[in-house]
């Protein structure tokens, strides 16, 4: 996958640390250590804040503006001294921007000759071109990038188009000022941010109010978010979203205070005090920043070693986070907004709701009914009526940065994944949040890219459940009869890495076993008789951009980080379609193959809808609808006897067609028939949908990663 070399893009490159190992990471969400304890954070808030390419420095306010809703993408690659040395594109920029500190000096001093063009160097010191100490605008990068242009617009290959340009055009005169003061903490770190990556400015700041309620924070947060709403036009780009919503976390086991990991911490600890400001203050604070807890005595946290080693950790891990946010609300020029802390503190009803789904008794599925309403009500009690409102109203498009399935959340009638086109990045471990949030690049397919698939099986061969994806693909795709679909079989490591490495599509699914070992340990996927753990599938095995796994589990909900998804994610994918819970075969199959069935029927249909493009996040929203239409007419017409076969069919088709042209009010429109049928009211079918079919099979599905990032063009 080769960049785009275009004439204005700006390479940004960030040199990162060096360290691989896991020993190597933050204990409480995964970042490299390198990044918690040198200058990185000084470094990626003025990183994120660079022009996206050379014509934005001639831009008026409204121009960049327009150019960011539209079109403009950061083009940033964070990567360690010996990765840059891996992507000779690199060096043949026009226009790079290159970022480090000073214990990397002397490695970028060294490469800078073998640059094509000579880039701009930017640390915190004088032997920059740049010295982010001194920097307080845009004018001193501005300066540099126009003093590039021009030393470029004297060769050959470049004179024609940047002396015009050089001709027409003047550098940019950053004096926009808001009309309002801003509230500034982290909370709102991503809005104020992106609102001055446009050249906006604020003629006063206050602190948020210091409180152990939301309330002052949500306020701000809401403020902030509607502000910069004000400066998006109408105008639409497919891969971007117009709303972060953002929670950050520490690794799942650590919510639990009685695990070994605190008890060999908490132990040498004498002062109740101190166990308890890092307990409900640091870890299991519900809401942002203040608590209220007992203490014998006052103490100063920074003075306590334990307590002053995690507090910094923590804060730096907490930083991190939101600068991930904020590089995505910088990329999309939307909001973000920051979500309690309470939202993560949901492990013991996970565990309960993925226990009951493997039962097939009515008392299980009863109990899995029950725990499921609660969780989704203590989320959305968590979350607050305000930021409820704001999501539902002022977002369609959502880019989620959470482990908590945020997806379930019900804001209005229908949960989230299916009133809005969603996609998540997981916010542990944090170096794979930071990777995922700063990509930007675009993967180009076309139709014929998607119609060769490879199905890498794996099951015993008196497996029941062996041939039942093969058949229902095998169903599905014979109705147009345009997929090129292979099943292999493997049975050891080295046969699915020789599979993966010989497969030169986009698409690959995997059929086979899948389990996990709690919240301390990882998840893996049965292969004959090895349980692999596809983290370790890293430059060992091809793996494609787009995963697709039958298995269960592989986003487990109540498992660790180290799940199969994000193995995948880590190995090479850029977006994976996961399992919260165990899939019922049948029923996964059947979803499997009306995948498929899309692949080919609806992409080529695309361009009889006029469409020229769409996301592989838009892809899937539509599947994840159309498998919710057939769960909720489904009960409707067996188990309720609200419908019959006809209308079921005929009910299903139009609201397919309304969801393939992207009609807001599909759901309405099934409710609407089906009350008229039935003689029940809209209200009472919502109603009963809430009470007895709150969880339905698909929402046992996730798209994790950068989907979006992926556009089929159909034309």
């Amino acid at each position: 996958m080769n960049p785009l070399n275009d004439l204005t893009s700006i390479f940004n490159i960030l040199v990162m640390p060096e360290e691989v190992a896991v020993k190597n990471n933050s204990p409480f969400q995964g970042f490299l250590n390198g990044l918690i304890y040198k200058d990185y954070h000084e470094l990626l808030r003025n990183f994120i804040l660079f022009p996206h390419n050379i014509m934005e420095i001639f831009m008026t306010q409204s121009e960049i503006i327009q150019s960011r809703n539209e079109s403009s993408f950061p083009t940033t690659f964070l990567l360690s001294p010996s990765a840059i040395l891996k992507y000779p594109y690199l060096f043949n920029a026009p226009f790079t921007i290159i970022t480090y500190l000073d214990k990397d000096e002397d490695f970028v001093f060294s490469i800078l000759k073998e640059f094509q063009f000579k880039p701009i160097t930017v640390s915190l010191n004088k032997n920059a071109d740049l010295n982010l100490r001194t920097k307080n605008n845009f004018s001193p990068i501005d300066s540099l990038i126009y003093g590039r242009i021009k030393e470029l617009s004297k060769t050959p290959s470049f004179k024609e188009p940047l002396s015009d340009l050089l001709s027409k055009k003047k550098v940019r005169e950053i004096n926009f000022t808001a009309d309002i003061s801003i509230k500034a903490h982290g909370v709102t770190f991503p809005n104020i941010a992106t609102l001055n990556s446009l050249g906006i400015r604020f003629p006063t700041e206050t602190t948020i109010e210091f409180s152990k309620d939301a309330d002052n924070y949500v306020e701000a947060i809401i403020e902030s978010a509607k502000y910069l709403v004000k400066f998006k036009s109408n105008l639409k780009n497919i891969c971007k979203s117009n709303l972060v919503l953002f929670c950050p976390s520490c690794f799942s086991y650590l919510y639990d205070f009685n695990s070994h990991f605190w008890n060999q911490i908490l132990r040498n600890l004498d002062n109740r005090s101190y166990k308890e400001f890092i307990k409900k203050g640091l870890i299991k604070n519900p809401n942002y920043s203040g608590i209220e807890i007992e203490i014998e005595e006052p103490f100063n946290p920074y003075e306590i070693p334990t307590v002053k080693e995690i507090l910094m950790i923590r804060q730096k891990e907490l930083a991190l986070t939101t600068i991930s946010a904020t590089m995505l609300a910088i990329s999309n020029n939307a909001p973000a907004i920051r979500l309690p802390n309470a939202v993560n503190f949901q492990n013991n009803k996970l565990k309960d709701i993925e226990l009951y789904s493997q039962r097939s008794d009515q008392r299980g599925e009863k109990l899995l009914k029950r725990s499921f309403i609660k969780l989704v009500n203590d989320l959305k009690t968590s979350i607050g009526q305000s930021l409820q409102n704001y999501i539902y109203k002022e977002s369609q498009l959502i880019t989620i940065l959470s482990d908590a399935p945020i997806e379930w959340i019900t804001l209005k009638n229908i949960p989230l994944m299916f009133s809005h086109e969603v996609s998540r990045i997981p916010t542990t471990p944090g170096n794979m949040l930071l990777q995922l949030s700063s990509f930007s690049l675009i993967v180009e397919l076309q139709p014929s890219d998607l119609k060769s698939i490879l199905v890498i099986r794996s099951f015993n061969d008196d497996d029941p459940i062996k041939y039942l994806l093969e058949q229902a693909v095998k169903q599905y795709s014979q109705i147009d009869n345009v997929s090129d679909i292979k099943f292999v079989d493997v049975k050891t490591s080295e046969e699915l890495i020789s599979n993966l490495n010989n497969y030169e599509g986009d698409i690959i699914i995997f059929d086979c076993h899948g389990n996990h070992g709690g919240n301390e340990s990882h998840g893996w996927l049965q292969i004959g008789e090895e349980q692999i753990d596809t983290w370790n599938l890293s430059e060992k095995a091809r793996v494609p951009p787009i995963v697709i796994l039958s298995v269960c589990l592989t986003s487990a909900a109540s498992g660790s980080h180290a799940s199969i998804a994000n193995g995948f994610i880590s190995s090479g994918a850029l977006s994976v379609l996961s399992t919260f819970l165990p899939i019922d075969p049948i029923k996964g199959a059947i979803f499997i193959g009306r995948l498929v069935y899309r692949l080919s029927g609806f992409i080529n249909a695309l361009a009889k809808l006029n469409y020229d493009v769409l996301t592989w996040r838009t892809f899937i929203s539509g599947l994840f609808k159309m498998s919710y239409t057939t769960d909720i007419l489904r009960a409707f017409k067996d188990d309720f006897n609200f419908i019959s076969s006809e209308d079921y069919m005929d009910i299903h088709n139009n609201v397919n067609m309304k969801i393939n042209i992207n009609d807001e009010f599909w759901f309405d429109y099934l409710i609407e028939r089906v009350s008229t049928i039935a003689n029940k009211t809209p209200q009472e079918l919502y109603s009963l949908i809430s009470k007895e079919l709150p969880f339905v099979e698909t929402m046992y599905y996730l798209q994790i990663g950068r989907p979006e990032n992926i556009i089929i063009k159909t034309k």
